[in-house]
C-alpha cells in the first residue's frame, strides 16, 4: 500500500471503452473480456463472481444519490485464488428504482474504465441514461481477499454473521467513496457535488460482477 491517503490521491479520469480485460489478481490469467452489455469468459461456463451480498456499514449514498455496495466473490479457474469485486450501483431516481435496476437485467449502453488512484485497482463503470439521469454500476477489482473469515456460511456468501471479511470490505468501500464520487462528477461533467439527499439503510442481494 502507498502512504498517500486515498481521499487526497489524484483521480484518474474515466475513459470510454469498447471493451476491457479482467485478469486474475494473483496469476494474471485473462479471466474475461468485458463489453458494455456483455462479458466473454476465457474459460467457458465460468463466472467472475459466483455469489455476493450487500456490505454492512458501507456508504448508502454516493454523490447525492442512493447507492448500494456489494461484495462479489469468485475464484480464478487457473490458480484457484479467491478474489472479490466491489460493486456499487448508484441511481439518481431513488432507492426503489435502484432496487429495480438490481432485480432486472439492465441494458447498459456504455462502458468506461479507470483505476483507483491508490494501488491501481481496475475499475469498470457501466452506464445507461434514464429519465432520472445517468445510472452507473461501478465494478472495482478483482482484489485479493486478505481474510475470508465470516464471508461464507451454509447458504453461500452472506453478511448475516460477523467476520473480518465484511469489516475489510466496508473499509474499502468507505475509503474509495471520494474517488467514486469524483468519477460520478466527471461522467456527468459536473465540478461540484449535488445537494445532500437523505437515504435509509439498504440491503439487497445480487449476483453480477
Amino acid at each position: 500500500m502507498t502512504n498517500t491517503p486515498i481521499a487526497d490521491a489524484p483521480m484518474l479520469p474515466p475513459v470510454p471503452a469498447v471493451s476491457t480485460t479482467v485478469r486474475c489478481v494473483s496469476c494474471n490469467m485473462l479471466l474475461a473480456t468485458a463489453y458494455p452489455n456483455d462479458i466473454a469468459m476465457t474459460v467457458p461456463d465460468t463466472h467472475l463472481a459466483d455469489d455476493g451480498d450487500a456490505i454492512p456499514r458501507a456508504p448508502r449514498q454516493a454523490d447525492g444519490a442512493p447507492c448500494i455496495s456489494m461484495a462479489m466473490l469468485g475464484a480464478c479457474p487457473q490458480c484457484h485464488t479467491r478474489q472479490w469485486y466491489l460493486e456499487v450501483t448508484r441511481h439518481p431516481g431513488g432507492e426503489s428504482k435502484m432496487y429495480d435496476t438490481l432485480a432486472n437485467d439492465e441494458t447498459w449502453e456504455q462502458l468506461f474504465v479507470t483505476s483507483t488512484a491508490v494501488d491501481a485497482r481496475p475499475w469498470r463503470i457501466y452506464a445507461v441514461d434514464t429519465a432520472d439521469g445517468a445510472v452507473h454500476r461501478h465494478v472495482i477489482g478483482p482484489m485479493p481477499i486478505l481474510d475470508i473469515t465470516g464471508a461464507i456460511n451454509a447458504s453461500g456468501v452472506s453478511a448475516c454473521g460477523s467476520g473480518t471479511f465484511w469489516r475489510d470490505a466496508a473499509n474499502v468501500a468507505t475509503a474509495l467513496l471520494p474517488q467514486l464520487e469524483a468519477v460520478e462528477r466527471q461522467l456527468t461533467n459536473r465540478t461540484e457535488p449535488p445537494p445532500h439527499r437523505s437515504s435509509a439503510a439498504t440491503n439487497a442481494r445480487a449476483s453480477t460482477a
